[in-house]
């Protein structure tokens, strides 16, 4: 029992009206939050596919059938540049939405601006309603409504990895 409560650690907290969970899994700080995400976590608005295609990356596709509509074809699209990638889900002519991303160059910031290179310390403080007062190797930001989140991995007491794992069915 003393080993769960060591290796499981989970504060419900009431702030501004709002309820968030802190949890701490072995080398991992879990935040839990509505809308701690958000749809748009890279701030590329309702086209990330129209923002994407404008910064010159490497594009592929693939194609595949509705599971809900039948005869209907959706699209996955990838923007690949570096060290960064996009995965951006097109369900119609007018919507898409970003659905998945790896970052590892400092040419974006995830919610909360936070990006590749800042610290430890920079992080607990952009994140002070929280009131964490220490980062792991893994921070997640994840949403309690819906299944997505933002994942962060440290090196050297920074940020090296930003992997966002969005929702789509």
């Amino acid at each position: 029992m003393k080993t769960i409560f060591s290796v499981l650690f989970l504060i419900a907290i009431q702030s501004f009206g709002q309820d968030y969970y802190v949890e701490v899994k072995s080398d991992t700080l879990i935040i839990k939050q509505t809308k701690i995400t958000t749809y748009d976590p890279f701030q590329f608005g309702s086209n990330p596919k129209s923002v994407l295609e404008k910064l010159e990356f490497e594009k592929t596709f693939r194609t595949f059938e509705n599971v809900h509509v039948e005869n209907k074809i959706d699209t996955l699209f990838t923007f690949k540049r570096g060290g960064d990638l996009f995965e951006v889900f097109k369900s119609n002519a007018n919507e898409n939405w970003l659905v998945g991303a790896t970052i590892t160059t400092r040419n974006f910031s995830a919610s909360k601006k936070l990006q590749i290179g800042l610290s430890k310390a920079d992080v607990v403080g952009r994140l002070s309603e929280y009131r964490i007062t220490n980062i792991p190797t893994y921070l997640i930001l994840e949403d309690l409504e819906i299944p997505e989140r933002l994942i962060f991995k440290f090196s050297n007491q920074r940020i090296a990895k930003i992997e966002y794992i969005g929702y789509y069915d």
